[in-house]
């Protein structure tokens, strides 16, 4: 099973493409939609490696990720730092440390996951693919 987006190209090379993806608010008339982040339109560029060749820049197109690509990809990015966030503040909270101490280092907490994020992008990349294919 499949995520499929459509998108328009806006760059090709010999390797990739690049393509950007409009993502429409779904929120309808829901009335927290003024506050709510999730609510906005906005456009993302993609860098793709798989490609239907052919393809000239204009091109509509669909970027495909598999949905258990997406799922790793919400683990790694919102589930581990949560809980590393989580876990720092109970921890500290149960050894009776202040509030504002235990909120700065759990967020200190994350930045060493981020940095080996960073540090293992490029074997990231190669695992998070993406393809796309003429619309």
């Amino acid at each position: 099973m499949c995520v499929e987006q459509k998108g328009t190209v806006e760059q090709i090379t010999s390797q990739n493409i690049w393509v950007k993806v409009h993502r429409e608010a779904s929120c309808g008339h829901c009335n927290a939609k003024g506050v709510c982040f999730l609510g906005e339109d906005t456009e993302r560029e993609l860098e793709i490696s798989h490609f239907t060749p052919g393809l000239k820049i204009g091109d509509t197109v669909e970027v495909i990720i598999s949905r258990t690509m997406g799922n790793k990809a919400v683990v790694l990015g919102y589930l581990v730092p949560f809980l590393i966030l989580i876990t720092t503040l109970i921890s500290l909270k149960m050894i009776g440390a202040s509030d504002w101490l235990s909120g700065i280092v759990s967020l200190a907490a994350m930045a060493p996951y981020f940095i080996v994020l960073y540090l293992f992008r490029n074997r990231l990349k190669r695992t998070f693919t993406l393809s796309a294919r003429k619309k």
